[in-house]
């Protein structure tokens, strides 16, 4: 299993700074697990990037995201 953490507000919104459509994607697997990734917490990041003036085009949780058939069905469906 890979280990995830999460990363600071200020750090996240300065990367993403110039953005406005933003996906938000998570994984099922490993950061569910370590409770950084999973679809609460994809839901919860999307919700504090829309308090910021973000608009969110996609909310998305593979069931692994290191297995990229997962991810692309994702994407896709």
């Amino acid at each position: 299993m890979i280990g995830t953490a999460v990363k600071p507000e200020a750090e996240i919104l300065e990367a993403l700074g110039k953005y406005h459509k933003i996906s938000v994607a998570g994984c099922n697997g490993c950061a569910k697990v370590c409770k950084t990734g999973g679809e609460a917490e994809v839901a919860s990041m999307a919700e504090q990037l829309r308090k910021h003036g973000k608009e969110i085009v996609l909310e998305v949780t593979p069931e692994r995201t290191c297995y990229i058939h997962h991810t692309l069905a994702s994407f896709e469906g």
